[in-house]
Protein backbone atom coordinates (compact mmCIF):
# COMPACT_ATOMS: atom_id res chain seq x y z
CA UNK A 1 0.00 0.00 0.00
CA UNK A 2 1.24 3.48 -0.83
CA UNK A 3 0.10 7.03 -1.34
CA UNK A 4 -1.11 7.55 -4.90
CA UNK A 5 -0.88 11.32 -4.61
CA UNK A 6 -4.01 13.05 -5.90
CA UNK A 7 -4.88 11.12 -9.06
CA UNK A 8 -8.17 12.90 -9.75
CA UNK A 9 -7.00 16.38 -8.72
CA UNK A 10 -9.82 16.90 -6.22
CA UNK A 11 -7.55 18.09 -3.40
CA UNK A 12 -7.70 14.82 -1.43
CA UNK A 13 -4.95 12.22 -1.21
CA UNK A 14 -5.62 8.80 -2.70
CA UNK A 15 -4.00 5.41 -2.07
CA UNK A 16 -2.99 2.49 -4.24
CA UNK A 17 -2.92 -1.08 -2.88
CA UNK A 18 -0.91 -3.86 -4.46
CA UNK A 19 -1.97 -7.50 -4.11
CA UNK A 20 0.75 -9.56 -5.83
CA UNK A 21 -0.67 -12.91 -4.72
CA UNK A 22 -4.19 -12.14 -5.90
CA UNK A 23 -5.71 -14.79 -8.18
CA UNK A 24 -4.61 -18.38 -8.53
CA UNK A 25 -1.03 -18.52 -9.72
CA UNK A 26 -0.08 -15.10 -8.42
CA UNK A 27 -1.02 -12.96 -11.39
CA UNK A 28 -1.63 -10.09 -8.95
CA UNK A 29 -3.64 -6.88 -8.89
CA UNK A 30 -3.59 -3.19 -8.01
CA UNK A 31 -6.45 -1.16 -6.56
CA UNK A 32 -6.95 2.60 -6.43
CA UNK A 33 -8.93 4.09 -3.53
CA UNK A 34 -9.93 7.75 -3.70
CA UNK A 35 -9.84 10.12 -0.77
CA UNK A 36 -12.68 12.56 -0.07
CA UNK A 37 -13.92 14.98 2.58
CA UNK A 38 -15.57 11.98 4.27
CA UNK A 39 -12.36 9.94 4.22
CA UNK A 40 -11.21 7.05 2.07
CA UNK A 41 -13.72 5.32 -0.23
CA UNK A 42 -14.60 1.79 0.87
CA UNK A 43 -14.48 0.27 -2.62
CA UNK A 44 -11.70 0.72 -5.17
CA UNK A 45 -12.42 3.26 -7.90
CA UNK A 46 -10.12 1.55 -10.38
CA UNK A 47 -8.59 -1.91 -10.55
CA UNK A 48 -5.95 -3.55 -12.71
CA UNK A 49 -4.96 -7.21 -12.78
CA UNK A 50 -1.91 -9.02 -14.04
CA UNK A 51 -2.21 -11.53 -16.84
CA UNK A 52 0.79 -13.78 -16.27
CA UNK A 53 0.93 -16.49 -13.59
CA UNK A 54 3.71 -15.95 -11.08
CA UNK A 55 4.59 -12.44 -12.34
CA UNK A 56 3.20 -10.85 -9.14
CA UNK A 57 1.69 -7.70 -10.63
CA UNK A 58 1.22 -5.20 -7.79
CA UNK A 59 4.31 -6.33 -5.85
CA UNK A 60 5.31 -2.67 -5.62
CA UNK A 61 3.03 0.36 -5.94
CA UNK A 62 3.73 4.05 -5.56
CA UNK A 63 2.81 7.55 -6.59
CA UNK A 64 4.96 8.87 -9.41
CA UNK A 65 3.86 12.46 -8.96
CA UNK A 66 2.68 14.43 -11.98
CA UNK A 67 5.00 12.87 -14.55
CA UNK A 68 3.36 14.21 -17.71
CA UNK A 69 2.43 17.69 -16.49
CA UNK A 70 -1.36 17.30 -16.79
CA UNK A 71 -2.05 18.27 -13.12
CA UNK A 72 -3.02 14.69 -12.23
CA UNK A 73 -0.66 12.40 -10.30
CA UNK A 74 0.38 9.14 -11.93
CA UNK A 75 0.82 5.75 -10.24
CA UNK A 76 3.56 3.16 -10.84
CA UNK A 77 2.84 -0.57 -10.44
CA UNK A 78 5.65 -3.12 -10.47
CA UNK A 79 5.55 -6.68 -11.80
CA UNK A 80 9.00 -8.05 -10.86
CA UNK A 81 8.80 -11.56 -12.26
CA UNK A 82 7.25 -10.83 -15.64
CA UNK A 83 8.76 -13.16 -18.25
CA UNK A 84 9.29 -11.32 -21.50
CA UNK A 85 10.69 -13.69 -22.83
CA UNK A 86 13.35 -14.26 -20.15
CA UNK A 87 12.03 -15.34 -16.77
CA UNK A 88 12.31 -12.69 -14.08
CA UNK A 89 12.93 -9.59 -16.21
CA UNK A 90 10.00 -7.69 -14.75
CA UNK A 91 8.03 -4.63 -15.79
CA UNK A 92 6.89 -1.33 -14.37
CA UNK A 93 3.61 0.21 -15.50
CA UNK A 94 2.84 3.93 -15.32
CA UNK A 95 -0.86 4.68 -14.98
CA UNK A 96 -2.20 8.17 -15.48
CA UNK A 97 -5.14 10.42 -16.11
CA UNK A 98 -7.24 8.74 -13.42
CA UNK A 99 -7.31 5.43 -15.26
CA UNK A 100 -5.65 2.11 -14.59
CA UNK A 101 -4.74 1.74 -18.24
CA UNK A 102 -0.98 2.00 -18.66
CA UNK A 103 0.24 4.96 -20.64
CA UNK A 104 3.82 3.78 -20.36
CA UNK A 105 5.37 0.35 -19.77
CA UNK A 106 9.03 -0.16 -18.96
CA UNK A 107 10.76 -3.50 -19.31
CA UNK A 108 13.04 -3.93 -16.32
CA UNK A 109 16.50 -5.30 -16.81
CA UNK A 110 18.33 -6.58 -13.73
CA UNK A 111 20.78 -4.06 -12.19
CA UNK A 112 19.93 -1.15 -14.52
CA UNK A 113 16.14 -1.32 -14.25
CA UNK A 114 15.68 1.43 -11.66
CA UNK A 115 17.97 3.81 -13.52
CA UNK A 116 16.21 3.08 -16.82
CA UNK A 117 12.81 3.87 -15.27
CA UNK A 118 14.00 7.22 -13.92
CA UNK A 119 15.49 8.21 -17.27
CA UNK A 120 12.35 7.15 -19.16
CA UNK A 121 10.03 9.00 -16.77
CA UNK A 122 12.12 12.17 -17.01
CA UNK A 123 11.98 11.97 -20.81
CA UNK A 124 8.20 11.46 -20.71
CA UNK A 125 7.80 14.45 -18.41
CA UNK A 126 10.06 16.62 -20.58
CA UNK A 127 8.15 15.73 -23.74
CA UNK A 128 4.80 16.50 -22.06
CA UNK A 129 5.94 20.05 -21.23
CA UNK A 130 6.75 20.88 -24.87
Amino acid sequence: MSSAGDVNNDGYDDIVVGAPSYQTGGTGGAYLYLGSSAGLCVSPSRTAEGDQAGARFGYSVSSAGDVNGDDYDEVVVGEPWRANPEMGEGRAYLYGEFALIPEFTMLLVPVTGAVAILVALRRLHASAKK
